[in-house]
């Protein structure tokens, strides 16, 4: 009896002719995970892997590093065993524990062994009831569902322990370059775009000493938090803005102030994808959720991008981020105490409908000021998950 994690793919699946190119990133991503552990990984059909493991080997902690790769549908944990029901029932026992509803679904790759899959499931389920007190089937909500699957010289019986993130796995759909700040929204639209296979490189405006180290910490931890799921390093930009912001705040008219920092932090992004060949740019925007993303704000904010500007929370509500920023663990750390440039320079009564022409008016005003040039700095960071970092 060999115990084993069975792992199936998600989406991925559904790739035909480009399966394989999909299959081959998201194996090389949970290699990554399990070179830590010792452990390898085998190729299956069915569009999963399978991952041989002793019988005493703790999976608790491997299980919550490959829930969140991308591409993971669901884990099962199961056994490998001879082709007899007798000795299947020694694993079901195993996998049951102190269940007290079950079900068995079996299905024949062998169609040549003598049972058909109901007969199995019968038959099984007698030998359970019969070892096992207190235990009862359950056909519509099982507590356990079995799976038995009949191949040509042994069985699988298993059962799902952990529900993957699913999604396509990271890097597989091109490179994006994500502003973040230090709130709740974008560490969950950067998230998002990671879900869809996107490589993320972070963009973070600060604005020195008006921002302390305790904004900067926060930000270096979310891309730790979010580094969880890459299992890549992750870059960050870190670009000081002191010199722009002092100059809108100085220049332009109050109500524009924040529509032209977005435009000025627009350009500079624009600048920074550039350099890292990047095909889009991900906010973390949602309609009308405060002044700068007015549906009017958002147009004179397009108007510096010539790459597509993804917004994957833009029809989310604040509760809806609050609830995927709590789920993927980056909230916690948006809430601690630490100051936003944004916030910093924000106007007491932003302009809510701007109109373009006006805009640029106001910001051409503050490029003649500054010479035409943007005057800002950057350093980058590469981060990484500081669990792999350690197991290197």
């Amino acid at each position: 009896m060999k115990k084993f994690l069975i792992i199936s793919f998600g989406e991925i699946t559904l790739k035909k002719n480009n399966r394989s190119f999909f299959e081959k990133i998201l194996a090389n991503h949970i290699n990554i995970v399990l070179k830590n552990y010792h452990l390898h990984l085998i190729k299956e059909k069915r569009g999963r892997c399978i991952i041989f493991i002793d019988d005493t080997f703790e999976i608790t902690e491997l299980l919550q590093e490959l829930r969140n790769i991308f591409g993971i549908k669901n884990i099962y944990e199961g056994y490998q065993i001879a082709r007899d029901l007798d000795t299947a029932l020694e694993g079901c026992v195993r996998l049951l524990g102190k269940t007290k509803t079950y079900k068995v679904r079996a299905r024949r790759t062998d169609k040549s062994y003598p049972l058909c899959s109901m007969e199995i499931n019968n038959k099984l389920g007698e030998l359970i009831n019969k070892r096992i007190d207190d235990i009862k089937v359950d056909v519509h909500k099982p507590e356990v569902l079995l799976n038995l699957e009949v191949y040509h010289s042994y069985f699988l019986v298993y059962k799902k322990v952990v529900t993957g993130v699913g999604g396509l796995p990271y890097s597989c759909s091109g490179k994006v370059v994500s502003l973040l700040s230090s709130g709740i929204d974008s560490p969950a639209a950067s998230w998002m775009m990671m879900k869809r296979g996107c490589e993320v490189v972070f963009v973070h405006f600060h604005t020195p000493p008006y921002t302390g180290e305790n904004s900067i910490l926060k930000v270096k931890d979310l891309v730790h938090k979010l580094a969880l799921y890459s299992f890549l390093p992750l870059r960050l930009y870190m670009v000081n803005i002191t010199a722009l912001q002092i100059a809108i705040k100085k220049f332009c008219k109050e109500k524009h102030i924040t529509i032209i920092t977005r435009r000025m932090m627009g350009k500079i992004t624009q600048h920074i994808a550039d350099l890292e060949n990047a095909k889009g740019i991900v906010t973390g925007e949602a309609m009308a959720q405060v002044a700068s993303q007015t549906l009017y704000n958002l147009y004179c904010v397009n108007d510096v991008y010539k790459l597509p500007v993804l917004r994957p929370l833009i029809g989310f509500d604040k509760e809806d981020i609050i609830i995927l920023a709590r789920k993927i663990g980056t909230y916690d750390i948006s809430i601690r105490e630490g100051d936003d440039c944004c916030a910093l320079f924000s106007p007491k009564h932003p302009e809510t409908k701007g109109k373009l022409d006006m805009v640029m008016e106001d910001e051409k005003i503050v490029m003649n000021e500054l010479g035409n040039i943007l005057p800002y700095n950057y350093e980058i960071c590469d981060i990484q998950d500081k669990k792999q970092v350690q197991n290197q």
